[in-house]
């Protein structure tokens, strides 16, 4: 065999490993089948009847080979299409349990808000973390985080809450509840807590915001345990390392 044959089926082959699907070898395939005779020839010259009956023979062959690529590719598209379908699945069932249940061991980071009190021109000033775990809520009401806050305000001064972020009630009587609070891993401790003036069930004022704040500040982790409507007493876990108020 020439050189150029060899430089002939060497490129074939380079050809159908560069495209590497059943119709980019079956193209390599046909390169190299032209350096030879026509197969109805060859087909002729072994004892068919002529070369009609050969070219023929040929044509079916090569359409099956063709029809059996063309299908491949379909059944291969078809199998990546079904496993990106079920890769899409995966991530939106995936998402929608980090939304219901987030994981314990995401951190949480303090953040601070400050907006002018149009009564008195002076600012609010809130400090927010939010929960590493959530609450397990019975329907109509979803599983969810909550925010603990510390707020000083020039109308209603220092306080310190525990409110939902999403629907559902906390169980403490505008007369009053206690709530059970542990600092690291300190004794745990009761706490008088209350409910808002706008008697809105997501949240829940805890006395004492004085005590809370020197704790917090001194903790790395707090544990606050509530009632909650129908879904019993649960706790909620905070990191709480790094309170610091912007400019003072």
């Amino acid at each position: 065999m020439s050189a150029a044959k060899w430089i002939w089926i060497t490129g074939a082959i380079l050809l159908g490993v560069v495209i590497n699907t059943p119709v980019g070898w079956i193209m390599t395939a046909i390169l190299i089948g032209c350096l030879y005779d026509p197969p109805w020839t060859r087909l002729a010259m072994r004892g068919g009847s002529d070369y009609r009956q050969g070219r023929k023979i040929t044509s079916i062959v090569l359409t099956s080979i063709m029809g059996l690529g063309s299908w491949s590719m379909m059944a291969d598209r078809r199998t990546m299409a079904e496993a990106d379908k079920v890769l899409a699945d995966s991530q939106k069932t995936l998402a929608s349990l980090e939304e219901q249940f987030p994981s314990e061991n995401k951190n949480q980071e303090w953040e601070y808000t400050s907006d002018v009190d149009v009564m008195t021109d002076r600012p609010t000033r809130m400090a927010c973390i939010m929960s590493r775990n959530a609450v397990r809520l019975n329907p109509p009401y979803e599983s969810t985080r909550a925010k603990l806050c510390l707020r000083d305000s020039p109308q209603h001064g220092q306080n310190a809450f525990i409110t939902l972020e999403k629907e559902g009630q906390i169980l403490c009587a505008y007369t009053g509840c206690t709530v059970r609070v542990r600092f690291d891993k300190k004794k745990a401790r009761d706490m008088a807590a209350g409910a808002p003036d706008d008697n809105s069930t997501r949240t829940v004022f805890i006395a004492d915001r004085k005590t809370i704040e020197r704790e917090i500040k001194q903790s790395a982790a707090v544990i606050i345990q509530l009632q909650l409507y129908q879904a019993g007493t649960q706790s909620l876990s905070f990191d709480v390392k790094g309170l610091s108020w912007p400019n003072g």
